[in-house]
């Protein structure tokens, strides 16, 4: 998601020689909020008790590229890749956590991907 983000970023900043069109918060709330409009879902008026919530914790120092972290919208828009995702909840329940998927056992996945 973030090099997507990243692309669109730079297409608006090229397009208009700005690099200034778009800031980091615009382009976030358009991910987040853009995506649940366009799939027709409400969008989220934040965590609260007793509500499910999709949430990713994210820890920049799993990639030094992303460091030091000064404005953290702004490193995961420029620096962020997969591996600073350290947890992600989907519904309340954890998809991945520590960075590993709870759901798709990777050296499984791997095995059956080399014997094909």
């Amino acid at each position: 998601m973030w090099e997507t983000l990243r692309s669109g970023a730079y297409m608006q900043r090229a397009s208009e020689r700005r690099a200034d069109i778009m800031d980091t918060a615009t382009l976030l709330r358009i991910a987040c909020d853009g995506a649940a409009r366009a799939l027709g879902q409400p969008v989220a008026e934040g965590v609260a008790a007793g509500r499910t919530a999709d949430l990713t914790i994210i820890r920049f120092e799993r990639d030094f590229a992303c460091l030091p972290v000064r404005d953290p919208a702004a490193s995961l828009l420029t620096t962020g890749t997969p591996r600073i995702v350290d947890t992600v909840l989907v519904g309340g329940e954890a998809v991945v956590v520590d960075g590993q998927s709870t759901r798709v056992d990777i050296a499984e996945l791997t095995a059956e991907l080399i014997r094909a």
